[in-house]
């Protein structure tokens, strides 16, 4: 969403700070939050916002209600209430997120499913994906910093745990699509990355340190599997970290992925000489797991390497901790 990025310059350069073409990055934000709040509609489904703005347009699009546009919208209204200090924008983000669970949208047992159609919203997509699981968790984290309420936390810990059994086994971030076609096809290369990224956002505004472990533990794991199995030694880094589908890869796609893990990894181990941040000790092993140790040494000394180089990765990525600095 263009308000993310508006809304990001914001909380990095200041409420004032001009964009280079004039305006600030917060009124751009503020604009593009109202024209989605536009498509908030309580005629239909008892409330929710639309996917799509056009109401005229003749598939399902005009009448879907999807999960995603509205995850977001919760973690931009937390997000601009903390930077404003208007509590309209909590009363936004809470609603919406009521409405996600009182839709069946966020189930019983904490799954995210994609969304669904109006006017009534009874037959919802049970498609789960992980980029709409991520955002949520870190739109519930940004609620709880926004709000203080502990529930928010308590109910992304919930989700949490649901998005690491299906998303992360062993630890290690993985999107259904891997197993069947490990390439993915584009339009589903990049959502474990955006799944990330919300994690990253609970992790930043969590008070919760066993929440903060279990993200921990999988950005650490996912961070040395894709070193030692997906990445050259110019930090070329492929989408798929464990498996047989674990190679390097230089498209756009894949490289958005390896992006948002090694951001993840500057929030949770913070590059020393940032104010509040602590040193970095880089791992000096790592092994894929799907090689045997002795059968190919030269690969995991490379792997050593690549793991020890840690700190200028995190040096490329020193805007996340800025940001983490800011969130927390």
């Amino acid at each position: 969403m263009c308000v993310g990025t508006a809304l990001t310059g914001a909380e990095l350069f200041g409420k004032d700070a001009i964009m280079p073409r004039g305006g600030t990055y917060l009124k751009l934000a503020i604009n593009t939050y109202d024209e989605v709040w536009e498509q908030w509609d309580t005629e239909s489904c008892g409330g929710g916002i639309y996917w799509s703005r056009n109401r005229r347009a003749t598939d399902n699009l005009r009448t879907y209600k999807s999960t995603i546009t509205n995850a977001q919208q919760i973690n931009m209204a937390a997000r601009l209430s903390i930077l404003t200090g208007n509590a309209t924008y909590n009363q936004h983000g809470e609603m919406v997120y009521a409405w996600l669970k009182s839709s069946g949208l966020v189930t019983a047992d904490w799954r995210v499913l994609d969304g669904a159609n109006a006017p009534n919203c009874a037959t919802p997509n049970r498609n789960e994906l992980s980029y709409k699981i991520g955002t949520l968790v870190g739109a519930l984290g940004w609620l709880f910093k926004s709000t203080g309420k502990t529930q928010y936390q308590t109910e992304a810990g919930l989700i949490l745990d649901v998005a690491l059994r299906q998303f992360a086994p062993n630890n290690i971030f993985t999107d259904p699509c891997e197993a069947a076609n490990p390439t993915c096809p584009a339009n589903q290369v990049s959502p474990k990355g955006t799944m990330i990224r919300g994690l990253m956002y609970l992790y930043m505004t969590t008070t919760d340190a066993a929440i903060k472990a279990k993200i921990a533990t999988a950005v650490d794991a996912s961070f040395l599997a894709m070193a030692a199995a997906a990445c050259d030694e110019k930090w070329n880094c492929g989408n798929v970290w464990q498996g047989a589908g674990a190679r390097v890869y230089t498209d756009f796609h894949t490289q958005l992925n390896a992006l948002e893990l090694a951001n993840a990894v500057a929030v949770v181990h913070p590059p020393a000489g940032v104010p509040g941040a602590v040193a970095v000790t880089a791992p000096t092993t790592a092994s894929s797991g799907t090689k045997s140790p002795g059968a190919d040494q030269s690969a995991k000394s490379a792997a050593d390497g690549r793991s020890v180089r840690l700190s200028s990765v995190l040096l490329i990525v020193a805007l996340a901790t800025v940001m983490a600095n800011l969130g927390g």
